[in-house]
């Protein structure tokens, strides 16, 4: 079969799957940090659930930065 000796298959599949799950968890975490604030400044929550809410917009915008850079710094290995 030409196509795979010509194509590393396994590698393919790494890259489709690492791919998918960055695409998912960049969307998901900026998704939460979207819901986050507009819960924040909306809703009439307690002081606790404005905390709650703020607390989480906080872990998923540091979650989508991280996933930012393990990107950008993937891109530059070879």
């Amino acid at each position: 079969m030409l196509g795979a000796s010509l194509v590393d298959v396994e590698a393919l599949w790494h890259v489709a799957l690492y791919s998918f799950l960055a695409v998912v968890g960049g969307v998901t975490a900026y998704g939460t940090v979207v819901l986050a604030l507009d819960r924040v400044q909306r809703e009439e929550v307690t002081p606790a659930g404005r905390a709650g809410w703020i607390l989480a917009m906080g872990i998923r915008g540091l979650t989508c930065l991280a996933l930012l850079v393990v990107g950008l710094w993937a891109m530059t290995q070879k």
